[in-house]
């Protein structure tokens, strides 16, 4: 199977090659959240789950479970951090992350595709960061499924 960390690599290549404007991607969490100059958005590639050998019966593909945490600055406001999130969860537009899967599945062929976004959840007010350390951040979830060869 590809590696998680190939496959956490190429989910990162696909946003950074989409030249997404504002969006910070790490393949990781990181132990603190950097935002592009001016707010901009931050993106967090997780690993949620892995099903091996899951794929119609074929011993040699797993499903790679996959959550994009993306996060924005309250500064501002609430109806100011909505509207900087929103284009980057947007289903159309030069920010969407969708879409930038939707242009490439099999995300240069690291992986054997991935399904094309098609929800956002858990949109609202986040607390995040170490005891001690937590911020308040507005942010939301797109879940990606990717199937991967042996």
């Amino acid at each position: 199977m590809t590696s998680l960390s190939a496959v956490r690599d190429a989910v990162k290549a696909r946003l950074d090659g989409q030249a997404i404007a504002g969006l910070n991607v790490n393949d990781t969490w990181p132990n603190e959240i950097y935002f592009p100059s001016g707010g901009g958005c931050a993106c967090i590639v997780n690993v949620v789950g892995v099903q091996y050998g899951q794929v119609f019966g074929a011993s040699d593909r797993s499903v790679v479970n996959i959550e994009l945490h993306l996060f924005v600055v309250l500064a501002g406001g609430m109806p100011n951090a909505q509207d900087n999130l929103d284009p980057y969860i947007s289903n159309t537009g030069a920010q969407s992350v969708l879409q930038a899967f939707r242009a490439d599945p099999y995300l240069g062929s690291t992986v054997y595709y991935c399904l094309p976004p098609s929800e956002v959840r858990d949109y609202g007010v986040k607390e995040i960061g170490p005891p001690g350390r937590e911020v308040w951040l507005l942010g939301a979830i797109i879940p990606l499924e990717i199937h991967v060869g042996a």
